[in-house]
């Protein structure tokens, strides 16, 4: 929960401007709906990166029709933040956030059979087209405690978990092929919170947090090919490190002298994060051998909710 939304720093201005209380509130809650749209760069992994996926026909070397981004999505999620508030300025606060599932099934096709050797060698029976099914999963819960600086900015410090869990699947008369990832980070992070300014009774104000993080990263992926039933399957456990970042830029608009109503804008950002398309590159899968591919990814959006405190 932002402290910049928290209506008692409004005592330093005049009554015509604002209105709310200058007693400090022991305790508020809020709960926000997000609706944030998920962003990668995998989108040239299907076309032209010769170690991963290639969904292009190998003979005009065109790319096949209408893949586009399946990677790409916009789901709803929810977000619930309590804040004890102390005397001395301090707060300890327990927030908790999960989307839906993003990715949807989706099907790729070719005027000619697909004879590209995505399962390492040509299948007997080449396919025109491939069902895909993306699905991606994001959640995270954090303790911080908050310190107040002055009137304008409250300090962060605090620990936070964020898993990210994704799969990729592949079907087609030539094969199959399945990856699956779990990114489960544990970190520190630091950050602040900043009111910006008063537009009336309206508040606006922003929030930074970021950290390093430890990244347990497990994947499982698996190719079958039709034509032999040739079967390989490889399973991986690394520690990476990653980078988490979250910013939001919002408003508050008092409701009664307990209540505010948060609209704004809000960013995740992850860094050294395992993306499932990434781990089913054929080459180890039978090889037996190879690495947890790491990028980053974006979750972007809006957010609108109630706070309340008392």
């Amino acid at each position: 929960m932002p402290q910049f939304g928290d209506s008692y720093f409004d005592a330093e201005y005049p009554a015509s401007v604002c209105t709310a209380t200058t007693t400090r509130p022991t305790f508020s809650i809020a709960v926000d709906t997000l609706i944030l749209a998920r962003v990668d760069d995998l989108a040239g992994d299907f076309f032209y990166d010769a170690n991963s996926f290639n969904f292009f026909d190998p003979n005009t070397y065109q790319p096949l029709g209408g893949l586009g981004n399946i990677s790409d999505d916009v789901k709803p999620g929810f977000r619930v933040s309590i804040v004890d508030h102390d005397e001395d300025g301090t707060a300890t606060e327990l927030s908790f956030f999960q989307m839906e599932k993003f990715g949807d099934p989706y099907t790729v096709t070719s005027s000619q059979p697909i004879t590209y050797v995505y399962y390492f060698t040509v299948p007997a029976n080449p396919a025109t087209s491939y069902d895909l099914d993306y699905s991606s999963r994001f959640r995270g819960i954090e303790l911080n405690r908050k310190r107040e600086f002055g009137s304008r900015f409250t300090g962060i410090a605090g620990i936070r978990y964020v898993q990210l869990s994704e799969s990729f699947n592949i079907n087609s008369s030539g094969g199959a092929s399945s990856s699956k990832i779990d990114n489960e980070l544990y970190g520190l992070q630091l950050g602040g919170d900043l009111k910006l300014f008063n537009l009336g009774r309206v508040q606006f104000g922003a929030t930074v947090k970021g950290g390093s993080y430890l990244n347990h990263a497990h994947v499982s992926a698996s190719v079958v090919r039709a034509s032999s039933g040739q079967f390989a399957r490889f399973v991986d456990n690394e520690d990476e490190i990653a980078f988490v970042g979250e910013t939001m830029i919002g408003a508050f608009f008092p409701v009664g002298p307990k209540g505010n109503i948060r609209i704004g804008y809000q960013m995740y950002y992850l860094d050294g994060i395992g993306l499932s398309p990434d781990q089913s590159n054929t080459y180890s899968l039978f090889a037996q051998s190879g690495s947890i591919d790491t990028r980053d990814v974006w979750f972007h959006g809006g957010y609108v909710g109630l706070e309340l405190f008392w």
